[in-house]
């Protein structure tokens, strides 16, 4: 059974890419997932090390436009980013201390998939946006991929 946890997030810039991708077209909800599912397939074939360098790598094949691949070790650090690998996540938190590194790692872990809702800052557009991130369970790990609603 998947769970949405919906949590209002303000302008934090962790989980937005480094670099701007303005002006490219959005990724849609079905292209997240699909790149989600790829992802975890990609994991299974080659195993843990290298889907993590896969992932970590820009010219890995698991980013586009405003997509990536984002993953929790069992440890609850941060082991696949475009610029946070290493963070705790269970310290992630929105600016009125709700808690979205710990609703990834539970959604993972208890549900091992589903969606979390929140308001994040769009590396497309800079702006606070409504943001929808699908979570699976993939071996030790947590994966993720998110996508703005606008």
């Amino acid at each position: 059974m998947k769970r949405v946890v919906t949590i209002a997030a303000t302008t934090v810039a962790l989980f937005s890419l480094n670099s701007s991708v303005s002006g490219q077209e959005r990724a849609s909800a079905a292209e997240a997932e699909a790149m989600l599912e790829t992802a975890a397939a990609h994991y299974q074939a080659v195993g843990r090390d290298q889907a993590i360098a896969d992932f970590n790598d820009p010219a890995g094949g698991f980013r586009d436009r405003d997509l990536y691949v984002f993953c929790v070790g069992p440890d609850d650090t941060m082991v696949a980013h475009p610029s946070v690998v290493g963070m705790d996540v269970t310290t992630l938190a929105d600016a009125d201390g709700q808690e979205i590194g710990n609703a990834i790692i539970d959604i993972g872990r208890m549900d091992g998939s589903g969606m979390l809702d929140y308001r994040w800052q769009s590396p497309t557009t800079g702006e606070v946006e409504d943001k929808s991130t699908f979570i699976q369970a993939v071996g030790e790990d947590i994966c993720a991929v998110g996508y703005y609603l606008q």
